[in-house]
């Protein structure tokens, strides 16, 4: 069931939460919606409390020209667990959402969070010196300037190559259909802030 609450910054966010139990909440990747999370939805809210959001702008949320930042993304998540009065809560966080993590981490340490779960993402996206471990393979800054450049100019076509690399088989004309509109859903200024900060920002210590 599709729900929303209010940020302490006046934006409206939307979130689906099914089952009970202990609260697990997921936080999708780079402008991916709570239609990402559909199977883990229905899998896990056997057991658990299951909640999926999407992070301002994106999604069904409210599309708003502020806060596209992952810090600010962070304070969002805290703004909902204590909307929901959560606590012992699980934090899944895919791509970009992972990062939200270690920057709610960084700004609220334990408070409310019992564990935190990563997927799919390295704590800094370049390839610098002796550092080769970065998750999208960018050799230094102005790479990832250059692409978010071409992103800028061509959304729909660096979409549907990103598309066809998360997934070990490539998804169907129909899936990648839905996909697409879903991640339109966010404005292209906001997806170009998130995609920036993500790319540059070095977690590792």
């Amino acid at each position: 069931m599709e729900k929303n609450f209010i940020t302490n910054d006046s934006v409206k966010i939307n979130y689906i939460k099914n089952g009970v139990g202990k609260p697990i909440i997921l936080i999708g990747g780079w402008t991916i919606s709570v239609a990402w999370w559909q199977k883990q939805i229905e899998s896990l809210s056997s057991k658990y409390q299951v909640i999926a959001i999407d992070p301002r702008s994106y999604g069904n949320s409210e599309k708003v020209n502020y806060g596209h930042r992952i810090a600010r993304h962070a304070t969002d998540i805290h703004n909902l667990l204590q909307a929901l009065d959560l606590n012992d809560v699980t934090l899944v966080g895919w791509s970009l959402g992972a990062n939200v993590l270690l920057a709610y981490w960084e700004i609220f340490r334990n408070n409310r969070i019992g564990r935190l779960v990563h997927i799919d993402q390295s704590p800094f996206c370049l390839n610098i010196g002796d550092w080769q471990l970065g998750a999208c393979g960018f050799g230094d800054e102005d790479a990832a300037i250059e692409f978010c450049r071409v992103f800028g100019k061509n959304r729909e076509n660096v979409t549907n190559q990103l598309l066809d690399n998360w997934y070990a088989n490539p998804p169907s004309f129909n899936e990648k259909k839905w996909m697409i509109q879903e991640i339109f859903k966010t404005p292209l200024n906001a997806a170009k802030n998130l995609i920036f900060e993500h790319l540059i920002t070095d977690w590792r210590d």
